[in-house]
């Protein structure tokens, strides 16, 4: 009863006792009172043997051993027997009596399931309107600001530190024990939008001299330029630059700066080769183009940590964004159908933002002879040239192979440099935007979702098979003591048991 009441439940926390202990104390009771029962029975079962017909005396031998729950008398009284006496069931069950105690303690065993905790708590953010800005550019005019400098950190991380952990793209979060949920939170966050607009580039070749030509490779009629010296030694192999979404070729809705580039395929390969690179591309050199564009959108996610590690699920992601009527609260709003809350973005986040991806992603790689370097667009306070460098020779496999990071892209996979740093961008961005709650960043709404705080404890889990054995010999002992009754009544006897009183009466004194 106590086993069936606690099995699949959380184990007990008695005083001074426990589960284990009392079941231990239990077993040993039932294990004396069942070989009380089977040593007095062998006992008065060895009068029985006697009491039928004359026997030999060295019969005594094995049924004294066998009454006092010895192994080796039990088998001795078997092989004396050999099933012509109701002793042999007790002998048998002495035997199977010796795995009692074993098989019960087999019976109980403890499985560690999580439980919520109400004592702690676990944290996760919630932003839906962002519009944390850094310092202003300029004092007259007070709209104009620097980019948030947690979001410029998490950005450069992304481009920078190509950790397959992401840590830059894992929001913060409190867990006291490692192992938390949450219910399904939504979030201003962004996507990267990205395709592949090579069909679109146009080289055109000048000749210098009857040995020579200038190429120019563009993407459009004013996108981004990349030029070789045809059997010269100078280059400018990539080239990179942030438009306005109307002068795009695909995103031509984007409230964000689209972003192309064009890359001599194959320049990139060697880390370690610089101005070598001019003298390797010619009219025979394949060039491609990639156009990218951030997308705001309404993430919704089923958060978890286990063991310490952070992971989510994309419930859903809200789309159609639009230019609502109070611009001194949102440039731009998303409204998902599913709920009361717009999502949006202020206008001094959304202008330092144009900023910061226009000056970032605007920039080119040069080489030639004895020189190679990594070209600004523009005078910045941003690190424009690592971001190119970065993008030229960064190895992005490791979050190209990530599922998580992944998420942040429209396609679901990157498909060159480009849209892989881009990729990673997104996932920054929606990170910092997020943890602005927690960061106690001003200039956002939002809350601190409280979530599901599980704490490890162990539970009961019985193995009803262990408890065959002893249910087996329960059954064999009450079938002895009861079978030596009826034998015991019928020939007569007194009872006996396990008294030795009876052979002083074969005793004769003489003289």
């Amino acid at each position: 009863a106590i086993l069936n009441h606690y099995d699949g439940r959380q184990q007990p926390d008695w005083p001074r006792v426990s589960l284990n202990s009392v079941i231990s104390w239990l077993s040993t009771i039932a294990s004396a009172g069942l070989m009380f029962a089977l040593t007095n029975s062998l006992g008065q079962l060895k009068w029985v043997w006697f009491a039928r017909q004359m026997k030999r005396l060295s019969d005594l031998k094995p049924f004294d051993s066998a009454s006092r729950g010895g192994l080796v008398g039990s088998l001795e009284l078997l092989w004396l027997l050999k099933g012509r006496h109701f002793a042999v069931l007790g002998s048998l069950t002495v035997i199977l009596a010796i795995g009692f105690n074993p098989f019960i303690q087999n019976l109980l065993h403890y499985v560690s399931s999580a439980i919520e905790s109400p004592s702690q708590v676990s944290f996760l953010g919630a932003t839906s309107l962002y519009n944390v800005v850094g310092p202003i550019i300029a004092a007259d005019c007070k709209r104009n600001h620097y980019v948030d400098p947690i979001l410029k950190a998490n950005v450069y991380s992304a481009l920078l530190n190509i950790d397959s952990t992401a840590p830059w793209a894992i929001p913060q979060y409190t867990c006291p024990t490692g192992n938390c949920t949450w219910d399904p939170i939504s979030n201003l966050a962004m996507r990267a939008l990205c395709s592949d607009v090579t069909s679109h580039l146009n080289r055109t070749c000048t000749a210098i001299t009857a040995d020579m030509q200038n190429c120019t490779v563009q993407l459009g009629g004013n996108g981004p330029t990349a030029w070789y010296r045809e059997g010269g030694s100078t280059s400018q192999p990539m080239a990179m630059a942030a438009i306005t979404g109307t002068e795009s070729l695909v995103y031509t809705n984007s409230t964000f700066p689209v972003i192309q580039y064009v890359l001599a395929a194959g320049s990139n390969n060697n880390s370690q080769a610089t101005w070598e690179i001019a003298t390797s591309i010619d009219n025979s050199t394949r060039f491609l183009a990639t156009e990218c564009a951030l997308e705001p959108i309404v993430r919704t996610v089923r958060a978890a940590v286990s063991s310490g590690t952070y992971k989510e699920t994309v419930v859903a992601d809200w789309i159609p964004y639009y230019y609502p009527n109070d611009s001194a609260t949102f440039e731009f709003a998303l409204t998902p159908s599913s709920g009361n809350t717009t999502f949006g973005m202020g206008y001094e986040a959304w202008s330092s933002l144009m900023t910061f991806v226009s000056t970032l992603f605007t920039g080119s790689v040069t080489a030639s002879a004895g020189t190679f370097g990594f070209s600004s667009g523009s005078s910045s306070s941003y690190a424009v040239t690592d971001t190119i460098e970065a993008i030229f020779y960064g190895n992005f496999s490791t979050t190209a192979a990530s599922p998580a990071i992944m998420s942040y892209n429209a396609r679901n996979q990157c498909i060159d440099q480009l849209s892989c740093a881009v990729t990673n961008v997104a996932a920054a961005m929606s990170k910092t935007i997020r943890d602005a709650v927690l960061t106690g960043s001003s200039g956002r709404t939002g809350n601190l979702t409280i979530g599901h705080t599980m704490v490890m404890v162990p539970f009961v889990a019985v193995h009803w098979e262990w408890i065959a054995l002893p249910a087996v010999v329960w059954l064999l002992s009450c079938a002895v003591w009861l079978g030596t009754a009826v034998q015991t009544r019928r020939l007569h006897l007194y009872t006996w048991g396990t008294n030795p009183l009876p052979l002083l009466f074969l005793y004769r004194a003489t003289g």
